[in-house]
């Protein structure tokens, strides 16, 4: 399913389901909490056949700009937009048509946010969604020996 946006403003670019190559690389290379290999293996499995809602906006058809996902707790996973292309809106676009495609696969569209990160709460709001609830999650990992 392809979804061009508005060429008028944005010649080139289109909407897409993330590729495994592409689409995988490009999260990856922008996430804070990368942990190589294992968060390759867990993105590629996931959107592995396109089973969950995924979007990225393609430049030319081939170059992701940003792009998201659902991850696999149901939530809006790993937003990102590369730097030369933040603050054009296209965080946005790609947003409101991963809400769209969640809502469309019978998905109840919502998101989790760091407390903190003002600018993406800001885009959550921006795009329909809003703080319900705050939680906070702790992780614990075996001491190395």
């Amino acid at each position: 399913m392809i979804h061009s946006i508005d060429h008028n403003d944005h010649p080139g670019f289109n909407l897409l389901p993330l590729d495994l190559n592409e689409g995988v690389n490009f999260l990856i290379d922008g996430w804070v909490y990368n942990r190589g290999d294992t968060t390759r293996q867990y993105l590629r499995r996931v959107l592995e056949g396109q089973k969950v809602p995924s979007v990225g906006l393609y430049l030319n058809g081939q170059t992701v700009v940003s792009g998201a996902f659902m991850n696999i707790n149901g939530l809006v996973g790993m937003l990102a937009t590369s730097k030369e292309h933040q603050g054009k809106g296209y965080a946005s676009k790609v947003m409101q048509q991963l809400l769209k495609r969640m809502a469309l696969q019978g998905y109840i569209p919502c998101s989790a946010v760091e407390i903190h990160n003002d600018s993406s709460t800001r885009l959550h709001e921006k795009n329909g969604l809003h703080v319900s609830h705050e939680c906070y999650l702790v992780s614990f990992n075996k001491a190395s020996s």
